[in-house]
């Protein structure tokens, strides 16, 4: 079941300048620059070109440096590096490794899965990164080929610190080559059980794509790994989509990437995992405005799912998707379609945060919406929108939970804004808003602007995919990430560089302490 209650904005929250707050200190640091890459484009045709030095999509993982387990935490921070503008993918997907708590980083380092370092594809893809209990860094991500086959899959690798090199990439989920068109994969996650004493097991699910006569379908398959050289057999987490779902235009239901978070599974030496997803309805008919959110949870580490449970009202929850406001055909592109989730574990709290509402769709400005659970994902509830200003639209959330019970929220928007044409520029701002949950309601606590200062979202990359299967829109990513240790929060996010003519976009990192 889902119900709907109120949120309570406390009058003494708001503080933007930067520094101390209160006891919120905040570092944000610019992480990357000019591209590194080496080679030239693989896959570059007349309509689907490299966007030099653009850096997008960042994923970040925080974990126990295994040198030091009680020094400054390993920070690990994936991203893709120079975007292709249609067809989807970069040149290749790198992270960034930092052992002194974020005051340094190493040089970028290129995932080899692209033909460029002697990988299987030319382009890659979705970004995503994890740090285990015993000091383990794994990369993940969604490697394609554009131009030759069209054929894609997903991979695991695990990073080695001493040696500063990958080990042997896995492939989970090669395409099957009897069936055309070829099923494609998507957007994964990849998640470490705190739960493993060991500090050895990781998780990671993903899309699989698949197309029965004229219809468009998904599935999200899931494995694990105690050692990182081998994975389970994928197991499939979310199949048919809900019965009691109706599509009136075309057929196509798409499940899409579901984000994991992890309770304690008492008796247990793995934790229960929660699944959140969002479930679009009428994928290839972009007048179907419905996009309700669904949780599943594994009490047995993926080997059985629970049925489907709905967080929103399918009548009322809308496809957040965010436009230029000045020109409403110039699309934002971003977390629409994708969700992100943190678990209390103390408490068995699970927080979920989505994208919904948009001016084009139900004339309201698209907004954070806040879901949750207390009881293990049985039952949600729903606040919001969370983000404070609701005069302006609000994109790319994330949450994490903080040390003693409070969450993070953090977004996008635009109510620095203050221009009237399309040649102004698009002021646009990342927040942190820090919220209570009493059981009952959230209260907000504290904002703060994360940016030093704004920046023009007009010169963010620009995709230009009309028929293709990777939307349009000015893109920074689908997600946004952060990650918690202690009393730390580290927030990964894409930025627009006052002079972005040939730098659209770096990564910055955030450091809250608190």
């Amino acid at each position: 079941m889902t119900s709907k209650s109120s949120l309570d904005l406390k009058s003494d929250c708001k503080c933007h300048n930067k520094g101390r707050k209160g006891k919120y200190v905040v570092t944000s640091t610019q992480i990357t620059d000019l591209s590194p890459f080496k080679c030239p484009p693989s896959s570059e045709t007349e309509d689907s070109i490299v966007i030099k030095n653009a850096e997008v999509e960042p994923s970040i993982a925080v974990g126990p440096n295994p040198k030091c387990p009680d020094g400054d935490p390993i920070i690990v921070v994936g991203y893709q590096q120079d975007r292709y503008s249609r067809g989807g993918g970069c040149s290749a997907n790198y992270i960034k490794i930092s052992t002194d708590n974020g005051k340094s980083f190493g040089s970028p380092i290129p995932v080899p899965t692209v033909l460029c370092f002697d990988g299987k594809f030319e382009r890659d893809t979705d970004p995503r990164v994890a740090v285990t209990g015993n000091g383990s860094i794994y990369a993940a991500g969604i490697p394609f080929d554009y131009l030759r086959s069209g054929l894609g899959d997903v991979y695991t690798v695990k990073y080695d610190l001493k040696s500063k090199s990958f080990d042997k990439i896995n492939y989970l989920d090669l395409e099957d080559l009897s069936v055309e068109p070829f099923p494609t994969t998507d957007y994964e996650f990849i998640i470490s059980d705190p739960q493993d004493k060991c500090g050895r097991t990781v998780y990671i699910t993903w899309i699989y794509d698949f197309y029965p006569g004229d219809r468009f379908l998904s599935k999200i398959k899931f494995s694990k790994t105690t050692n990182g050289r081998k994975w389970s057999t994928p197991t499939i987490a979310v199949d048919t989509p809900p019965e009691n779902i109706i599509v009136e235009n075309g057929g196509d239901i798409s499940a899409q990437g579901m984000s994991l978070g992890l309770l304690k599974n008492p008796g247990k030496n793995y934790s229960k995992i929660i699944g959140v997803y969002p479930l679009v309805i009428g994928a290839n008919t972009q007048d179907i405005p419905l996009n309700p959110f669904y949780s599943t949870y594994s009490l047995d580490q993926g080997k059985t799912w629970s049925t489907a449970i709905q967080l929103g009202d399918q009548s009322t929850t809308v496809n957040g998707q965010t436009v230029d406001p000045d020109n409403y055909e110039q699309l934002i592109r971003s977390g629409d379609t994708t969700t992100d989730i943190s678990t209390d574990r103390k408490r068995n709290i699970i927080y979920a945060v989505t994208q919904e509402d948009s001016l084009v769709r139900n004339n309201k400005p698209s907004a954070v919406y806040l879901y949750v659970s207390t009881d293990g994902a049985d039952s949600w509830k729903k606040f919001g929108p969370v983000n404070t200003d609701n005069s302006t639209q609000a994109f790319n959330p994330a949450v994490s939970v903080l040390k003693g019970g409070k969450i993070a929220i953090t977004y996008y928007d635009f109510r620095m804004y203050k221009g009237s044409k399309f040649e102004d520029p698009l002021l646009t701002d990342r927040w942190m808003d820090v919220y209570k949950f009493d059981g009952e309601s959230v209260s907000l606590k504290k904002e703060i602007r994360l940016t030093d200062t704004s920046f023009n979202m007009r010169n963010a990359p620009s995709l230009n995919s009309a028929g293709s299967i990777s939307p349009s829109g000015k893109f920074l990513g689908d997600y946004v990430q952060q990650a918690n240790k202690g009393r730390t929060l580290y927030c990964v996010y894409p930025v627009v560089p006052s002079k972005s003519e040939n730098n659209p976009s770096n990564i910055q990192l955030s450091i809250i302490k608190y």
